[in-house]
């Protein structure tokens, strides 16, 4: 989430944990863009894959206008 909130275009970001019993975990990342700017995924990806090793690179990424929050305001993961 560090690494992906360092793209300057992207102000929020949440990494979790996909469990499936056919593929195995993998880390699924959502973004938000600053100022509503279209963010490509795969360009996304590789900015982490850049500056993250493989294992902790989410995939795939998923952009949306707001984190989903919870009442308290933290992010309803």
């Amino acid at each position: 989430e560090a690494t992906l909130t360092t793209h300057p275009d992207i102000t929020h970001a949440a990494v979790t944990v996909h469990h499936d019993h056919h593929t195995g975990d993998r880390l699924v990342g959502y973004v938000v863009p600053r100022n509503h700017t279209p963010l490509d995924p795969t360009t996304i990806h590789t900015f982490a894959a850049d500056h993250l090793p493989d294992y902790m690179v989410p995939s795939p990424i998923t952009v949306l206008d707001r984190l989903p929050l919870t009442a308290s305001g933290k992010v309803d993961r």
